[in-house]
């Protein structure tokens, strides 16, 4: 059985991804520490980086199932909430609004 898919975003919109085995270790690790040398309880689990376009999302898939019929036909609705997403997220380090500083000292930027 063959199967068609369309994808709604644009080739070239950036997709934050995590993994989930990741993300769920590291809220585990997160729920076991020990409080005192912790600052806050509120946490960025990271993602991959860089985050994929739906472009490489899309030429992943066709490296395992070659006859993968995809389509890209963009929803303009769906791509401009994709647009919303903030550039930290998307691995666009060039932002120049500091939101703070992580314990670590590292300033974060949107």
């Amino acid at each position: 059985m063959r199967r068609f898919d369309d994808v709604w975003a644009p080739e070239d919109t950036v997709l934050p991804l995590r993994y989930i085995k990741d993300a769920v270790k590291s809220l585990v690790m997160l729920y076991d520490a020990d409080e005192s040398p912790l600052a806050t309880r509120v946490y960025n689990i990271g993602q991959i980086m860089p985050p994929p376009t739906v472009r490489e999302i899309v030429d992943m898939v066709k490296k395992y199932y070659p006859d993968a019929r995809i389509n890209f036909k963009p929803d303009p609705s769906a791509a401009a909430g994709l647009k919303t997403i903030p550039r930290i997220v998307r691995g666009d380090r060039q932002g120049d609004i500091s939101l703070g500083n992580r314990e670590d000292g590292i300033a974060l930027v949107t």
